[in-house]
């Protein structure tokens, strides 16, 4: 088409160039109408071309409208959501093809578009979730950081501040953010800046966490810091300072006390030792090293037996109580004078203070002692004991045993009686020994020191007081004392020690122990004979049986009581085929068997009269499950009868009556006298024993209806009773919960 286009325009063109030289006139018809046709033709063609033109441009024009709009809602974000009209193209391939790859393209866009929008809404999300924990976190830090005292700079390697860490903590140069960007040498003195560069050049060349502490004048005072610098790059470190001035000030204190205590403790003239549980020396002043003759260094450590205390046995042994009853009783040892040694071996005495030293479980961990010496004084009480040897002759020559010790109860002396019923060789050997040494049991020893102490603390003597003596003599008899304790004064009337008067009392105590055990078998055997309510009121009016001409001594109405007699079945005809002692045996086992079983239930035995067996329950003294006590005790003499056999190896049986009602009780009679019962129910119950039949138990109506709750129970029906007539009576057989 256009080829054709360009020959018609060449014709045209040529023709109209040969009408312009002026051949117009000259052409004829033919070629004037070969013209004509050639122009209508060219306007045929350029419409046409123009039809043409537009119907393929019209495609075209469709494509970029979509694609416009597309670009449109990718622009506004409606991309994945909006619609789009897709572009139909027919009739030329090249267009069609290109229409339906236009079309292909825009649904993939739109699918990545809708993809990349579902992926932006989950990144928002995200962001916005780790926005909030972002937050979150800096705000946790944030109160951390405001919550400590500590200052945390982040520095370069020249002592830069790059970062101010810790908001919480004062300035102590400079406002915190005129401190960022500037250096230790804008700050500080060039020989501290250079101080602090060195630390964080160290802490960068080792790449290891380093602590110091240094002191720097802030405002009027002067600032103690412990500071740990760690690296955190190749550049910079982590500058962490705490405000350690209190410590400090306190350490300075302390050593201050120290040196104090120190001056206390070398100035005066007294012994100071601390030892420990063990016994060791953990400190000793320069006077008591003077004293004891030892060298700081000869002494720390060591044991105090072997090197102010003589190494004894008996010293290590006391030392070891002594440990141990300290922690205990603190009081007690608080004033102590012993004996003591120096390193030559001369003997010495001091007056000790101790005071225990416990730590938060109460255990003991030393012992602080403070000694002065009392050779001298010690010295002149021995010339004192000179002239109280006269005192000791008169002493010695009295039948009583005397001892007397000082306010440490320590035995000052004691006389020859003394020593000898203390199997002490003579009365000298006691001077200067306590308890402990005399006594082989430490807790006896503490009951002796205790009396004396009370003694001596309250200022009152005691008198008579009578005792048993601890050690008793080779032959094993027991030795009773009259012990009396006087506390010794001196002229102004303080208590200086204790005086002891033991008097022998022992013959004196075995009469009046032999009378003892003679009023106790009686009593025995009236316990024996009466209960013991009714012993006892016999014992308060004893001059009622002088003046009772035949009267009833005691008497008393019970209105509920339960009875039981038994019988032993075929023991009459047994009785002639047994030898009399045989049978007293014979009988004597049974009743003893049930005897215990009536004491077993707190039962009151009336009597025996042959072979029949009454007890009681409910009397002297009221019990509100007599009847129960009764029934137990009837289901347990029957158990235990079968346990004995007679003469031919048959069980025995007994028959058993329970009755339960009131009674009269008393003791009648001026020799030979007894408690016994009397009344219906007293009978009744007798009836129900001789009226029953072998091995089995028959109880009254009263006694049933207190046994039926618990208690298996068969009715045997009405029985003729004499002198009550028709009686209902039941079997006692066992018990409900067996």
């Amino acid at each position: 088409m256009p080829f054709l286009i360009q020959l018609v325009w060449l014709v045209g063109l040529s023709g109209w160039l040969s009408l312009q030289d002026g051949q117009w006139e000259q052409l004829d018809t033919s070629t004037y109408n070969t013209i004509l046709l050639c122009l209508a033709v060219l306007g045929w063609v350029a419409v046409v071309g123009i039809f043409t033109s537009g119907w393929i441009s019209q495609p075209i024009r469709r494509l970029s409208a979509v694609s416009q709009d597309l670009a449109q809602q990718a622009w506004t974000g409606d991309f994945a959501s909006g619609e789009f009209d897709q572009v139909h193209v027919e009739g030329i391939s090249e267009l069609e093809i290109l229409a339906q790859s236009f079309n292909k393209m825009a649904g993939q866009l739109r699918e990545s578009f809708t993809v990349l929008a579902k992926t932006n809404e989950e990144l928002e999300r995200r962001v916005e979730r780790r926005t909030v924990e972002l937050r979150r976190a800096e705000a946790e830090l944030r109160v951390l950081f405001e919550a400590m005292t500590e200052l945390i700079f982040v520095k370069d390697s020249q002592g830069r501040y790059l970062k101010i860490v810790s908001a919480n903590a004062p300035p102590l140069y400079q406002p915190v953010e005129e401190l960022l960007g500037k250096t230790d040498y804008d700050i500080f003195e060039r020989s501290q800046a250079d101080t602090f560069v060195g630390y964080i050049q160290q802490a960068l060349k080792t790449q290891q966490t380093i602590q110091v502490e240094y002191s720097l004048p802030v405002g009027d005072r002067e600032a103690w810091f412990s500071t740990r610098i760690s690296p955190i790059s190749a550049d910079s470190v982590l500058w962490v300072a705490r405000d350690i001035t209190d410590r400090k000030q306190a350490l300075e204190a302390l050593r201050t006390r120290e040196a104090q205590y120190r001056d206390l403790v070398e100035t005066p003239n007294c012994i100071i030792l601390r030892w420990n549980a063990l016994g060791q020396i953990k400190f000793i002043n320069s006077y008591g090293q003077n004293f004891f003759g030892y060298q700081e260094d000869q002494i720390l450590g060591c044991n105090i037996v072997g090197t102010i205390i003589p190494e004894t046995e008996r010293s290590r042994r006391i030392l070891k109580v002594l440990i141990q009853d300290i922690r205990k009783h603190p009081d007690r040892y608080q004033f102590k004078e012993t004996k003591n040694i120096c390193r030559n071996g001369k003997t010495v005495w001091v007056n000790w203070t101790n005071k225990p030293i416990l730590d938060d479980w109460g255990q003991l961990v030393e012992v602080l002692s403070i000694g002065t010496d009392a050779t001298e004084r010690k010295r002149a009480e021995e010339a004192l004991r000179e002239k109280e040897q006269y005192l000791r002759l008169v002493l010695d020559n009295i039948p009583q045993q005397v001892f007397w010790k000082d306010t440490n109860l320590v035995f000052l002396g004691c006389n020859k009686n003394w020593a000898k019923a203390a199997q002490i060789e003579s009365p000298e050997s006691v001077v200067g020994k306590t308890d402990y040494d005399l006594l082989t049991s430490p807790e006896i020893a503490e009951l002796y020191r205790a009396q004396d102490r009370r003694v001596i603390e309250q200022n009152q003597a005691e008198f008579h007081v009578v005792e048993t003596k601890q050690k008793p003599p080779v032959d094993g008899h027991t030795v009773w004392l009259d012990v009396s304790k006087i506390p010794i004064h001196d002229a102004q009337g303080k208590v200086i020690g204790i005086l002891g008067v033991l008097e022998d009392i022992t013959q004196r105590r075995q009469a009046e122990e032999a009378l003892r055990i003679e009023q106790e078998k009686s009593e025995r055997l009236l316990l024996n004979i009466l209960p013991a309510a009714i012993a006892q009121q016999l014992k308060q009016s004893h001059s009622s049986l002088e003046k009772s001409n035949g009267e009833a001594l005691i008497a008393e109405q019970f209105e509920d009581v339960t009875i039981l007699f038994a019988d032993i079945v075929g023991f009459t005809p047994l009785a002639s085929r047994m030898l009399p002692t045989e049978l007293v045996n014979l009988l004597g086992s049974i009743v003893s068997t049930f005897d215990r079983l009536s004491e077993q239930y707190s039962l009151e035995k009336i009597k025996t009269i042959g072979d029949a067996y009454m007890v009681a329950c409910g009397l002297p003294v009221h019990r509100a499950d007599h009847a129960e006590a009764i029934a137990q005790m009837a289901l347990d003499m029957q158990r235990v009868i079968t346990q004995f056999r007679t003469d031919r190896g048959e069980p025995f049986q007994i028959r058993i009556g329970i009755n339960t009602g009131p009674v009269v009780a008393g003791v009648i009679g001026m020799k030979k006298f007894i408690y016994d019962l009397w009344g219906d129910t007293v009978n009744v119950a007798s009836r129900m024993e001789s009226q029953g039949i072998p091995g089995g138990i028959q109880v009254t109506k009263a006694t049933y209806e207190r046994l039926k709750d618990k208690y298996v129970l068969e009715k045997r029906g009405e029985i003729m009773v004499k002198g009550k007539g028709e009686m209902m009576t039941y079997w006692l057989t066992g018990r409900l919960d067996e």
